[in-house]
């Protein structure tokens, strides 16, 4: 070991070196934090560079992302402007091309917009063919900017001078920019030519139905023209009971059948808006008491009860449709009584006042079928019927309430309803009251007839020959036999010649029709054809038929069937004042004179107490005379009826059954022996539905009950009243060689020879029941019932001779 020979230090400098090695340690804790907040800097620093190399990269990444959307929005915006269907043209604001779809180019024959770009619209569209829309699309811009949005305008352009004009909707927009104002426009042309078409299709269409309408009312209502005027017309007496229960069903089925056309045609001119309504100052009493007679009447028939109200309150005349009103409430009692089979039908008109408006209120009640509510919606709906198997056999097109609804929205009102399905309904419509003028009434004429003098002179023109024979039966009962002509040429040449006061032009006649025969009596120059009045007699009552006729220069219009009330309102409205009178047709409801043979069989009717004369004799109008001669063809008669349903009912044929029954209960009715009816009603609705054992447990009862009604009256002198002839006896050859011709007569029709036979026949006796059965076969035979009298001709000789 070494030993150190220096000097020890002072003590001084021990503490001098300590102050150092103090100072020194402190300097280089300070230097350690500085370093520590330097690296701490530093660190902050990498971050913050870090961040930033990280956000750059980001913002690259994102240009690189917002560049590539851009150019596949470019992409897809080249595509659209380049496959776009429909042209659209940019303009700049000096109204030059900006840019355009390749369509426009297409059809403008430009090869590239390069051509375009940059040019006048005008002077392209110009270039293009369309000078007259290129000056009237100036006058569209100023617009379009004046009033700051899209204009539309409807153009036909050949684009291109192709020869192939289409149909364009054509909108024009300014084309805006944030505090610049306009800076051009946006052109957007859509062919709209397809569209158009269809339109034009469906027009065409529409047209289609309307002239479809009108040849199915022509066609339809000329033979029905036939039917229900040659009923009005025919003669009825020569009829026995069940022929003139057929006839009867015939004109309430013909009335149906117009029903149902008028429904049709009235939907139609609903739905092309031209129904219009046709106010009036008329009697609302009348009219409630008219559909309270229909109504009892109707209702009898299924043996309802119809009960009535009419509130005091409601005014007796008011303002408004009278036909209109008057086929609402009518659709709503017939609904009422033909969807009711057991109770009754209350019909009441009242007043009321809703929110603030003064109301009348007519409501039909009835204990029919009623109305799921699942159908309640679908009520209205046109075309419509519910529960099919409940209302099997019920006629209807499904638009009576349709059309009610909508004749009941035009009038201002509302129509109700509630139901409760199986116990029944009540349907309610609210009409606004208006209050009419008794001063003003328009009174019914039909009472006041008109009867023409015997210099007046009427033409009827129609192809028909069948109609002719109809207008000529009902002016005859006018005291008026006119001319008649089968075309419009024949019309013609016969008012060259004669002055006619009064013309029934038909409309649809082959060759030249009615209304081209009119104009050219018009034009023909003579001042008398220029003012004749000629009317329209027409079975063409669709929507615009009469404008249709009074263009042509026709004075007014008459549909078909006639109706012998407006016939009657139609002369006197037209035939020279000075040629016409008028006379008071007797009621209906008037007695006629009681001879004193009748007043004797009376008496003799009514002690046998076996029906109501007086309800008898409603129902053929009071004519006592025809009412005993229905009685005694009833005694005549009978024995056939009673032989046939006791037939159809061994054979359980149960359908010719309920129509013998049918008749029977008709034949009965009219008699007056309301227990009978009953009878035979409540049999042929059982055969109609199925109850085969009550049918043939009370057959013969009814038969039997009948067969004694027979002997009773025959205990009168009903059957003296017939004039006694006396009758020559035929031998069987002779018989058999005059029947033989008449069934040639009536298998060929030839009704002149039929009724000549007839008549030589019925001065012939052979013995009693071939004596009978030939007043059958001359009954048949007047009423042209040719089918039926061969049958009968044929059974005769078979079984009787």
């Amino acid at each position: 070991m070494k030993y150190d020979a220096s000097p020890a230090p002072e003590l001084s400098d021990y503490e001098a070196i300590k102050k150092l090695n103090a100072g020194l340690t402190r300097e280089n804790v300070a230097l350690q934090g500085e370093v520590k907040r330097l690296h701490m800097q530093l660190e902050a620093t990498q971050r913050v560079i870090s961040h930033v190399e990280k956000t750059a990269k980001a913002r690259t990444r994102f240009s690189a992302a917002v560049m590539a959307e851009k150019s596949r929005q470019e992409k897809y915006l080249h595509l659209l402007m380049k496959n776009s269907p429909n042209m659209i043209i940019l303009l700049d604001k000096n109204g030059c091309f900006a840019y355009c779809t390749h369509i426009f180019l297409r059809r403008a024959r430009f090869q590239h917009f390069g051509i375009i770009n940059g040019r006048p619209f005008q002077e392209v569209m110009e270039r293009c063919g369309n000078k007259t829309f290129a000056l009237k699309i100036n006058q569209v811009f100023q617009q379009a900017l004046q009033e700051n949005k899209t204009i539309a305008i409807d153009e036909v352009l050949d684009i291109g001078n192709e020869e192939d004009p289409r149909n364009y909707t054509i909108l024009i927009s300014p084309m805006f920019e944030p505090q610049k104002g306009a800076n051009g426009f946006m052109i957007f042309f859509h062919d709209v030519t397809e569209l158009f078409n269809a339109k034009r299709q469906a027009e065409d269409a529409s047209r289609a139905k309307s002239q479809f309408l009108a040849s199915m009312s022509h066609e339809i209502r000329t033979p029905m023209n036939a039917i229900i005027g040659m009923s009005d017309l025919i003669r009825t007496d020569n009829l026995d009971v069940v022929q003139q229960g057929y006839f009867t069903d015939i004109k309430k089925m013909a009335k149906a059948l117009l029903q149902i056309i008028n429904d049709i045609l009235d939907f139609s001119k609903i739905e092309a808006g031209k129904l219009e309504l046709i106010p009036i100052h008329f009697s609302l009493l009348e009219l409630y008491y008219h559909i309270c007679s229909m109504g009892k009447f109707t209702a009898m028939t299924k043996d309802l009860e119809f009960r009535n109200d009419f509130d005091p309150q409601v005014p007796e005349v008011i303002y408004g449709d009278e036909m209109r009103i008057r086929q609402v409430i009518t659709n709503i009692v017939n609904n009422a009584i033909k969807y009711t089979q057991e109770g009754y039908i209350h019909f009441k008109v009242q007043r009321a006042s809703l929110r603030n408006t003064d109301f009348i209120v007519f409501s039909v009640e009835d204990t029919g079928i009623g109305i799921k509510p699942e159908n309640f919606s679908k009520l209205f709906n046109t075309f419509q019927q519910f529960d099919s198997s409940k209302n099997r056999g019920i006629v209807g097109t499904g638009l009576g309430l349709s059309i009610t609804r909508n004749l009941v929205n035009m009038m201002g009102g509302t129509i109700d309803f509630a139901s409760e399905y199986g116990v029944g309904s009540v349907f309610t419509l609210y009409l606004p009251l208006i209050e009419g003028d008794p001063l003003k009434t328009e009174k019914a004429k039909a009472l006041d007839r008109v009867i023409a003098q015997d210099d007046v002179q009427v033409l009827v023109v129609d192809d028909n020959s069948i109609n002719l024979t109809v207008a000529l039966g009902f002016l005859a009962t006018h005291n008026i036999h006119p001319d008649t002509a089968q075309s419009g040429l024949e019309a013609i040449e016969k008012v060259k010649t004669k002055h006619y006061d009064l013309v029934f032009m038909d409309h649809m006649m082959p060759g030249m029709d009615g209304t081209e025969a009119t104009r050219y009596i018009r034009d023909l120059g003579d001042a008398w054809l220029k003012q004749m009045p000629i009317v329209a007699l027409s079975a063409n009552a669709v929507s615009g038929a009469r404008e249709t006729f009074l263009e042509s220069g026709m004075d007014d219009f008459i549909s078909k069937p006639i109706d012998g009330t407006q016939l009657n309102m139609i002369l006197a409205k037209w035939l020279p004042k000075e040629k016409i009178g008028s006379i008071v047709q007797e009621s209906p409801e008037s007695q006629l004179p009681m001879d004193e043979q009748f007043a004797a069989l009376t008496n003799e009717l009514n002690q046998l107490g076996i029906m109501d004369i007086t309800v008898g004799l409603s129902h053929v109008g009071n004519d006592h005379a025809t009412y005993a001669q229905i009685l005694r063809q009833f005694c005549v008669e009978l024995d056939t009826y009673i032989q046939e349903i006791r037939l159809f009912s061994a054979e359980q044929n149960w359908k010719e059954y309920s129509i013998r029954l049918h008749g029977m209960k008709g034949i009965f009715a009219n008699m007056g022996a309301d227990a009978i009816s009953k009878w035979a009603y409540s049999l042929e609705y059982a055969s109609k539905n199925g109850n085969d054992a009550k049918c043939m447990e009370e057959t013969e009862g009814i038969c039997e009950e009948m067969l004694q009604f027979r002997e009773k009256l025959r205990t009168t002198s009903l059957m003296d009243k017939e004039e006694s002839k006396e009758k020559e006896p035929v031998d069987e050859g002779v018989l058999r060689e005059k029947l033989d011709a008449l069934a040639q007569a009536c298998t060929s029709g030839e009704s002149s020879v039929a009724d000549a036979l007839a008549l030589e026949l019925e001065g012939f006796t052979f013995n009693g029941e071939v004596d009978e059965r030939l007043e059958v076969i001359f009954g048949l035979v007047a009423s042209l019932d040719y089918d039926v009298a061969l049958e009968q001709i044929q059974s005769l000789l078979v079984h009787a001779l």
